[in-house]
């Protein structure tokens, strides 16, 4: 899992978001609703900075695609109702881009859904408090089964692959289900604290195409052409 970039008291003050900050404004010009750059132009912002140069280049990157906002001096470009996010655009280069800023929050108005915690006794002695602990818990209890629908296995853990004209993409984890037809399915949880950012939900939708070659691999039981494809149960956002 990539570091976290260094939490800030006040955003934008640490020297990853300084590093971003000179990446975005060497190319952006006001009307902009995309902005190219290459990963290694973090190498010449540091330079310029005089900081220190991070060990993972893609450190930064990770860190404000899916951890923590982008400095406010970026985010003031955007024009009302929409925020910037970077994207993969190919092996090695990245793209600032403006999206409709709506974050999705759980819906407080949703009855709760109770599950006896199944976790067992010794992982959750031992279980660390991050993320990880958390898709541990999801594991043990079988959330994606209840509220799929479908029976849900896990695959890999920081499922990592390239996708064509995106680059390089990551999720925390993959699970393959299947339902009662025998059809079998691709499953992401991708990374994010509580609430979804608009990045981690535009983020997620470049993970379809690995999930489409995903079930492409199985070639063994696709919903034949007669037959619609299942329609899931909506997720409920509270547990």
């Amino acid at each position: 899992m990539a570091v976290t970039p260094e939490q800030p008291r006040r955003r934008g003050t640490n020297r990853y978001a300084r590093i971003v900050e000179s990446v975005f404004h060497a190319h952006y010009e006001a009307g902009q609703s995309r902005v190219e750059f290459e990963r290694e132009e973090i190498i010449g912002a540091a330079a310029r900075l005089n900081i220190e140069l991070p060990k993972n280049l893609g450190d930064v990157i990770y860190g404000f695609r899916y951890r923590v906002p982008l400095p406010e001096s970026i985010l003031a470009t955007a024009p009302p109702g929409h925020a910037w996010i970077i994207r993969p655009a190919g092996k090695g280069r990245y793209r600032f881009a403006l999206v409709g800023d709506t974050p999705l929050e759980p819906n407080p108005n949703l009855a709760k859904t109770k599950i006896p915690d199944a976790t067992p006794g010794m992982i959750a002695k031992y279980a660390f408090g991050n993320e990880q602990g958390v898709l541990a818990r999801i594991r043990y209890n079988r959330l994606l089964d209840v509220f799929l629908g479908i029976a849900c296995y896990s695959l890999q853990n920081h499922f990592r692959t390239t996708v064509p004209d995106l680059g390089q993409i990551e999720t925390d984890e993959i699970y393959v289900g299947v339902d009662k037809r025998g059809v079998h399915c691709g499953v992401a949880v991708p990374p994010g604290n509580a609430g979804v950012s608009p990045a981690q939900s535009h983020n997620k939708e470049s993970l379809r195409r690995p999930l489409l070659a995903l079930d492409q691999c199985t070639g063994r039981t696709h919903v034949p052409p007669s037959h619609p494809a299942p329609r899931l149960p909506r997720l409920p956002t509270r547990v």
